[in-house]
C-alpha cells in the first residue's frame, strides 16, 4: 500500500505542474487535456508492467483523474462568464473537461 501512496503522491504532483505550467503559457485544452491523459496513461501503464493489481491502478486512475478535473474546474470557475453562477460554470468545466478529455478537440 505504501507503493500505491508514493505512486498517488508523484502522479498528483506531476498533475499539478502540468496544470499551472498550461495556465502560464496559455495552452489551449485541445493541447494540455491529451497531454494530461498521456501521462496518466504513462503511470497506469507502468503499474501494469510492475504487477500492480487490476483494482489498485483502477483506483489510481479514478483518483489522479480526477485530481486533474478538478484543478481544472477551479480555473474553469475563475475564468468563466460573469453570467454563469459557480454551480453552472462546474457543471460546464466538467462537461468540457471530459469531452475534451475523451475526444482530444473542442465539442462542435
Amino acid at each position: 500500500m505504501k507503493d500505491l501512496n508514493l505512486v498517488e503522491a508523484v502522479g498528483r504532483s506531476i498533475i499539478k505542474k502540468l496544470h499551472y505550467h498550461s495556465g502560464k503559457v496559455s495552452l489551449d485544452d485541445t493541447e494540455y487535456l491529451p497531454v494530461l491523459k498521456k501521462v496518466l496513461d504513462g503511470i497506469l501503464e507502468e503499474l501494469s508492467h510492475s504487477n500492480f493489481s487490476k483494482t489498485d491502478i483502477g483506483s489510481i486512475k479514478k483518483t489522479l483523474k480526477q485530481y486533474a478535473k478538478d484543478l481544472y474546474v477551479k480555473a474553469w470557475i475563475k475564468n468563466s462568464l460573469v453570467e454563469e453562477t459557480v454551480d453552472e460554470a462546474r457543471e460546464m468545466g466538467k462537461e468540457y473537461f471530459e469531452y475534451v478529455y475523451k475526444h482530444g478537440k473542442h465539442p462542435e
